[in-house]
């Protein structure tokens, strides 16, 4: 019997004003968003700029997991509801499922941390490409 470990702190009250370092990922990790990625991000930003006090600092859409950032501030909404509300979104939009249950969070505790994180998102694209590449290569050498 398979049982999803939440990965939330019980003493943090997640309307607490700050940043949040979000990560979910699609069910199965199949690569569901290439092409898709302006289709996420336009369904995220609805999807926040509709609850005050909630806005996306960063985002990235990979083919098979999103990242963001989220700020907080006077937000009256438990962040677990407004990424359950995304998710929701993006399920309705394609017609199924499409997340695993759960998604992964890091509270950001300060500025560094904050500006690491961003760069970590913007650069995870190229990242990836340079993995696929790098695994080509060992491939052909092989």
């Amino acid at each position: 019997m398979r049982t999803d470990k939440i990965h939330r702190l019980a003493s943090h009250d997640y309307t607490t004003n700050g940043y949040y370092f979000v990560t979910i990922i699609s069910r199965f990790r199949k690569p569901i968003f290439p092409n898709h990625e302006i289709t996420i991000e336009r369904i995220l930003q609805e999807t926040v700029t509709a609850i005050p006090g909630a806005t996306i600092d960063t985002f990235i859409a990979m083919p098979n997991h999103v990242h963001m950032i989220i700020q907080l501030e006077n937000c009256t909404m438990l962040l677990g509801e407004i990424i359950r509300r995304f998710k929701a979104k993006v399920s309705q939009h394609f017609g199924r499922t499409v997340w695993q249950s759960n998604y992964y969070e890091h509270i950001i505790r300060d500025e560094q941390a904050l500006n690491k994180i961003r760069e970590y998102i913007m650069l995870n694209p190229e990242i990836a490409r340079l993995r696929v590449e790098a695994g080509n290569y060992k491939r052909k050498v092989t």
